[in-house]
């Protein structure tokens, strides 16, 4: 490891130098991304990302679902328990999505995978918007909360969106 803290250290020494963003250091080494190579690709697609579109699209929904299940304990989701039509319709979209991202970041298609979860915004104001996450059900209720940290395992596939300012 400390081979990768070295390499880590002189990538983020790199960005400081040349007055990059460190925020977006922050976001991909935050979930554990390593390889030197998939680090830069990372990095470059958000930021170019950012150059055309702001990070509320990415950033907003993280920290909302982050909000949500902060001091909570999780398992899966049980598809029987998910009742609201947003619900279900956000559930079958993160698992399609999950797929999709996982085979953008094999493939090392970044700027898709950012936009996937660019677009994924909507379902998660949709659900927030239309769904009660503490329902008085404690088993829909932990469900919902299952639900919303699948949705942050989403983005971490990538990133935390939420360290980027």
């Amino acid at each position: 490891m400390e081979v990768a803290d070295f390499i880590t250290a002189r990538y983020r020494f790199r960005l400081e130098k040349q007055n990059k963003r460190t925020d977006i250091f922050n976001a991909v080494i935050e979930v554990g991304c390593f390889s030197i190579v998939d680090f830069d690709l990372r990095y470059k697609a958000i930021a170019e990302y950012l150059t055309k579109e702001k990070t509320e699209s990415l950033s907003e929904p993280l920290i909302r679902c982050k909000n949500i299940i902060k001091g909570k304990d999780f398992s899966q989701v049980d598809e029987k328990l998910l009742r609201e039509e947003a619900e279900i319709e956000l559930y079958n979209q993160l698992v399609q999505r999950r797929k999709k991202i996982n085979k953008d970041i094999s493939n090392r298609k970044y700027s898709d995978a950012i936009l996937r979860l660019a677009d994924f915004k909507n379902l998660i104001d949709e659900f927030f918007d239309r769904v009660l996450v503490m329902d008085k059900n404690d088993a829909i209720r932990a469900n919902r909360i299952n639900l919303v940290k699948s949705c942050v395992d989403l983005y971490y596939l990538f990133a935390d969106f939420s360290k980027i300012l």
